[in-house]
């Protein structure tokens, strides 16, 4: 979604319009598939973390 982020960054007003060229079609057709298969969307809430809860220490 790089191609879409690059376009939305550079405007200063909610809902104005952008072109869709090749690269963002790509992206949203991309997103769309992956969305269309996943089982939903999960957030978590922040918590600090301390070394004891980590698997891995690098």
């Amino acid at each position: 979604l790089s191609s879409l982020c690059k376009k939305i960054a550079e405007k200063t007003h909610p809902f104005t319009k952008i072109f869709i060229n090749t690269a963002v079609k790509e992206d949203l057709s991309w997103f769309s598939s992956i969305l269309s298969n996943s089982v939903g969307i999960h957030f978590i809430n922040s918590t600090i973390w301390t070394d004891s809860d980590a698997d891995i220490i690098i």
